[in-house]
């Protein structure tokens, strides 16, 4: 099928994939940087830290939402396109749909771990906090391996515009994620004098 000679009325599906799809991006950027406010202790002074980190969880908690759902909307809705038909296994096995397979199978796995590792907070008295969170920051990977998806195969990623729409975000939850691990490296207690290094 030749893209350029299909009706664009038929597109309707295509297009909301990929509005869909730029918006799982920034909603897991916006929660990333979010979600490193909260945990690097940026949420304010002493006084007011306790209920900004309160807010921030909320905050936290509603873009992981939004996230799950726009990516649900950005794979399914694409079952019912004519522009570019795609079966389910196209758009729930990594690998396997014939559009550029490798950026498409990246952003299905990163869907995956993003969704995965984000109802796990619901679980995570089971799991035990400190276990949770090791886990809970895996969802890094994802949110790099949706940049490589977008950047590999999305439809506006030679646009300027694009580019800078997820630049922004994306920019901000890096430099929110350099001042939690420069902060979490400060707040690490010196080894006492004499102390031996452990392997």
């Amino acid at each position: 099928m030749i893209m350029g000679s299909v009706d664009p009325s038929a597109s309707l599906y295509w297009l909301s994939s990929r509005a869909a799809g730029t918006a799982a991006l920034l909603f897991a950027s916006a929660s990333v940087f979010v979600g490193a406010l909260r945990a690097g202790g940026l949420a304010g002074s002493a006084a007011r830290g306790s209920r900004r980190r309160l807010e921030l969880a909320i905050i936290h908690e509603a873009l992981g939402w939004a996230t799950i759902v726009a990516l649900l909307i950005h794979g399914f809705v694409l079952m019912g396109d004519n522009y570019l038909p795609q079966n389910f296994a196209d758009i729930a096995i990594p690998f396997v749909g014939p559009f550029h397979p490798v950026p498409n199978g990246i952003g299905i796995i990163s869907g995956y771990v993003f969704m995965v590792l984000s109802l796990t907070y619901y679980l995570r008295d089971r799991f035990g906090e400190a276990r949770w969170k090791a886990m809970h920051r895996f969802v890094l990977l994802a949110w790099v391996g949706s940049i490589v998806h977008t950047l590999g195969e999305g439809t506006d990623r030679e646009q300027a515009w694009f580019l800078v729409v997820l630049a922004v975000p994306a920019i901000a939850a890096l430099v929110a994620l350099g001042m939690r691990v420069r902060g979490s490296a400060r707040s690490e207690p010196a080894a006492p004098p004499g102390a031996q290094p452990t392997a």
